[in-house]
């Protein structure tokens, strides 16, 4: 028996006998696609092999619409950069970044055929209309800087055919488009689809062309495969991920299935085979669009990769043998290069603009390489312009609920995105901006544009396909795709973040507008927050867990979402509160007589004592805004993700959630740990360096948390943030994996002789904190002093092996176990007086919220 389809509300009503024909006429009148249902095929056809080619024709087509967003000109441009500012080495970082979008383009068809609704249609169902008008919005912004991409591109490759200017090749192809998409509403969706496929078997027939002129060497080709990724590397690689996904091509596929076939959704077999049919339809598509990137990359790492321009001072560049002079873009004594096949150059940037030239001085200045590159920009512009207005038009229509006419829509969005094209146009025709890189400059932004949005594509996709009560409990998916899922969707995010900060780095940006950055960047979390709402309810509801004890309490049957979570953070700060001396004696014992320095403390009484008398009883609680800001969120997330990590690890091996073996005890405090503290190392750094400041008064070093966050930024950037991150999830994961671990173990077994209480508790927890002491106190020390270095003035440890070597070496090997009184004693008080505020501080917030 195969899946069922969805609830109810969600099918569509069965056609009887009288009506099936009209339906079908008034569909094909629409340009819908009437696919035959598996169990109305010919006896003949069904006896045949499970792939019919015929059949499979039916569901193609909006796989090759969709694809059309993976080779829009911004994405040609980043193929172009990779190879010529990283040879080889990224085409693995390709393979997987078709690999993801597959999956997601996967899910975006199966919401569409499995409930015949788009994703826009279901982000205004399921969200409320102001959540809802944001997403429309930043979606709505999201396009039209995708479409200024486009005209931009097809501008471009106007000027490289006919040499006309930049200006008035925006012009042309503003409208241009119209022409195109006139066959579709003459001819149908179908003429479109083939249209579309026609254009891309152009760019292939274009880039392989120029791919065969170059003939790169098929081993660095085959190495390029291997993961790696050199340091000047890295920038661009996150380039490549980000604008490969695109957050509007998330909401075209669902649309373009749900408004172009039509799929009898109450028959079980009929819904299997279009999520083998369109998902196949969307592999072939994207199997193509990957080799044209990888085409184009190729090409430019034969040709214009060197590691000389690739390191250069000035930034990250290319050999181009075209140039006949540098560009200004590097020092005049440092721009002479050798690209791999041995030919001079100078090391200038190369983007679309001077792509073409660049490829036809490198083939003996043949004006046919850079003619088959411009007709293959010019036909991924004119494409991905088609596929831009189609995805606006879906997007308006789904989010508000009206019916806007293609034209009438794509006047509106490409009279909008035509102002921006021209004033770059025109720009760019002027002395000063004739550059490559000012084009790829403007190019960046865009690209940077759509990381903003792509979240607030991915989440409502992966809460509506997770969902059964959307997708009917057979369609939505399991907990290991999911899992799947939502690890691609946040490593996406984590390296669109790295990309958006990637751009800002070298912007100058005073107090004001770091705070002002900080709070969009709160309300910016706050908004993916709210589109994935109903998963973190249900997260925090029943899976919160006060620190640092796994309080197995039922809720009041009255106690709201937020409870859990609100209490908890309010007993560790408490505890924190109580316990943090001792803490800052740890600390300090740890920084004592570093690098044969003078060793300032004896043991944990006398560096409390000698800190009282020296800086005062505020001596004794130096950080303790960046230690209230670090509980109310580490805490709370590493206790929080124990226990569904628990019950994920045991489903996967097949073991019973309410008797967890060690193993998966350790494993999931382990991983909770890892996560958590990669989240708010900045945070852990400030306290610490806050903690071993030895000044007083206006001589510290940061006055509290946001003024150490503000400064240790701006001096520091990306490096100070996230200095000892590796030693600090390495220390959560063994501090995290042995208390939670031996907490659970010892409790199980003290709570027989003496009863489930405090006491209890307390004896737990204090075993569980000795052992948890010993196995990470030596990687405590080496993340406290990695993070306590002013990497201004250099880095006096290379990372954790390097830290804890130096240490033996001028301490001695006992030096390694600084701070292990202190870091054990303080389990014990800390986990009673949060077990005792966290009861208390929950019926409080129960009496508030009822």
């Amino acid at each position: 028996m195969g899946p069922s389809a969805p609830h109810e509300p969600l099918l569509m009503p069965t056609a009887t006998a009288s009506t099936a024909s009209s339906g079908d006429e008034e569909d094909i009148a629409r340009g819908r696609v009437v696919i035959c249902p598996v169990d109305a095929l010919p006896s003949d056809e069904k006896r045949r092999a499970k792939f019919s080619m015929r059949t499979f024709l039916r569901y193609a087509g909006p796989g090759w619409l969709m694809s059309l967003a993976y080779l829009d000109p911004g994405n040609l441009e980043a193929d172009l950069q990779s190879g010529v500012y990283t040879g080889f080495q990224l085409s693995w970082v390709m393979l997987l970044a078709h690999a993801v979008g597959l999956l997601l383009q996967c899910l975006s068809a199966r919401l569409g055929f499995v409930t015949g609704k788009s994703l826009a249609q279901h982000c205004r169902q399921g969200y409320g209309p102001r959540t809802g008008t944001i997403l429309w919005i930043l979606t709505e912004i999201a396009i039209i800087g995708s479409d200024i991409q486009e005209v931009l591109g097809s501008a471009v490759a106007f000027r490289l055919l006919f040499g006309i200017p930049l200006w008035m090749g925006c012009i042309i192809t503003a409208a241009d488009t119209f022409t195109f998409l006139a066959a579709q509403y003459l001819h149908g969706t179908r003429v479109l689809e083939g249209f579309v496929v026609s254009v891309i078997m152009i760019m292939c027939a274009c880039f392989f062309a120029n791919l065969d002129v170059v003939k790169p060497e098929p081993i660095s080709v085959a190495l390029g495969f291997i993961p790696s990724v050199a340091s000047y590397a890295v920038v661009q690689m996150v380039g490549v991920v980000g604008a490969v996904i695109m957050p509007h091509n998330i909401y075209l596929h669902s649309a373009l299935i749900s408004s172009t076939r039509r799929i009898d959704r109450r028959n079980p077999r009929a819904l299997e085979q279009a999520n083998v049919y369109f998902s196949l339809d969307a592999g072939v598509a994207l199997v193509v669009s990957f080799f044209i990137n990888t085409a184009i990359m190729t090409s430019f790492a034969q040709g214009f990769f060197s590691p000389h321009c690739a390191t250069n001072p000035s930034g990250t560049l290319g050999c181009n043998t075209a140039a006949i002079e540098p560009a200004g873009e590097c020092a005049l004594d440092d721009c002479n290069c050798v690209n791999s096949m041995g030919q001079q150059g100078f090391c200038t940037a190369i983007g679309l603009s001077n792509g073409g030239s660049a490829l036809a001085s490198l083939v003996g200045s043949s004006e046919f390489a850079a003619t088959l590159f411009a007709i293959g920009v010019l036909a991924a512009g004119q494409a991905s312009t088609m596929t831009g207005s189609l995805a606006g038009q879906y997007v308006m229509e789904g989010f508000l609920g009206l019916h806007i006419p293609l034209w009438l829509r794509l006047l509106v969005t490409r009279s909008i995105a035509l102002v921006p094209a021209l004033v770059v146009a025109v720009w760019q025709s002027t002395a000063a901006g004739e550059s490559a890189a000012s084009l790829s400059a403007v190019n960046d932004w865009l690209n940077i544009l759509q990381s903003i949005q792509l979240p607030f594509a991915l989440l409502p996709l992966l809460h509506f396909v997770g969902d059964a009560k959307v997708m009917g409990h057979d369609w939505a998916i399991g907990s290991r795709l999911k899992s799947v899922c939502w690890a691609c969707a946040l490593s996406l995010i984590v390296i669109n973040a790295y990309l958006l900060h990637s751009q800002l780095a070298n912007l100058e940006a005073g107090p004001f507008m770091f705070a002002l950055g900080v709070a969009a960047f709160g309300g910016y979390l706050v908004l993916m927050g709210a589109a994935v709402r109903s998963e973190l309810k249900a997260f925090l509801r029943f899976s919160y867990l006060s620190p640092p004890l796994r309080l197995r309490m039922q809720a009041h049957a009255d106690e709201k979402w937020w409870v859990r979570p609100v209490a908890g953070a309010l007993a560790s700060q408490t505890a924190d509160f109580f316990t943090y001396p001792i803490d800052t004696s740890k600390t300090r014992l740890q920084l004592s007589g570093e690098a044969g320095g003078v060793k300032r403390y004896s043991g944990m009484a006398d560096a409390i004592k000698k800190v009282y008398q020296n800086e005062g009883s505020s001596g004794l609680y130096k950080g303790f805004s960046a230690a209230l800001v670090r509980q109310g969120l580490y805490r709370g997330l590493v206790f929080a993700l124990y226990e569904p990590l628990r019950d994920e690890t045991c489903e996967l091996l097949g073991e019973d959630k309410s008797s967890a073996s060690l193993k998966v005890k350790i494993l999931a405090g382990g991983v909770g740990g890892i996560l958590g503290s990669a989240m708010i190392n900045p945070v852990d750094v400030i306290k610490v360096r806050m903690q071993g400041d030895l000044k007083v008064g206006a001589e510290r070093r940061y006055r509290n948390v946001f003024d150490g966050l503000y400064k240790m930024y701006t001096t520091e950037g990306l490096k100070g943030i996230s200095v000892g991150v590796i030693p600090n999830m390495q220390r959560a994961f063994l501090v995290n994996a042995a208390e939670l671990a031996t907490y659970d173990q010892c409790k199980e077994e003290i709570v027989k002789v003496f009863g489930d209480n405090t006491f209890s508790y307390f004896v737990s927890s204090m075993i569980a904190g000795f052992v948890a002491a010993v196995v990470s106190t030596p990687v405590d020390v080496a993340k406290t002093r990695l993070m306590n270095q002013d990497l201004t003035k250099g880095r006096a440890y290379r990372g954790l092996t390097d830290c804890l070597v130096k240490t033996v070496k001028s301490e001695g090997l006992f030096a390694v176990y600084k701070g292990f009184i202190p870091n054990w004693v303080r389990i014990g008080p800390y986990t009673t007086i949060a077990f005792i505020a966290f009861e208390e501080y929950r019926k409080q917030a129960v009496r508030l919220s009822s």
